[in-house]
């Protein structure tokens, strides 16, 4: 069980992760997924043999820290050695600049990992100093502060808060 983050790429990355990892033979589990218009929020890759024997949940860290990954390495006062390098798109024509750029654009891949890394474990920490809870298990910050606003109410105003039965709405 774990998860692995992206950022950002709800819109373009995460689909090209999905499709590769349906190519490879994983399962996506289908109550898993979550999406808002055409941006997935999360989903979960079901592992191991038979995809039975764990899970990994996919979630976008953009989904808590808006901004670009340079920006939130400034936020969270990152080391200067891990924040996000930069890449010139425009030398991407074709396949073959693929290959010519391979080392560059590598470099910059391996940064996007990198800041993302940081700035994940920046904000994780202060989310459990601050509220004692695991940015994990949450979907987006609205989920995250909405756990955390709860945590300080006293045990009378929890229960208000569930009060009403959604079944019973109408």
């Amino acid at each position: 069980k774990g998860t692995l983050w992206f950022f950002n790429g709800g819109k373009f990355d995460c689909y090209f992760l999905w499709k590769h990892l349906v190519k490879l033979g994983y399962n996506i589990k289908p109550d898993s997924i979550l999406k808002h218009g055409n941006t997935i929020l999360t989903f979960t890759i079901l592992t191991g043999e038979e995809k039975k024997k764990g899970e990994i949940d996919v979630k976008d860290l953009y989904r808590f820290l808006p901004g670009s990954l340079l920006s939130n390495c400034k936020a969270f006062d990152i080391p200067k050695k891990y924040w996000k390098k930069d890449f010139n798109h425009e030398l991407i024509k074709n396949w073959e600049d693929v290959e010519t750029h391979k080392a560059e654009y590598e470099k910059y891949l391996k940064y996007d990992i990198i800041s993302l890394t940081e700035i994940y474990k920046a904000y994780a920490k202060m989310v459990f100093e601050s509220h004692k809870l695991h940015v994990c298990k949450f979907v987006t910050a609205s989920h995250l502060v909405m756990a955390a606003w709860v945590g300080k109410l006293d045990k009378r105003q929890q229960d208000l808060l569930i009060k009403t039965n959604v079944m019973d709405e109408e």
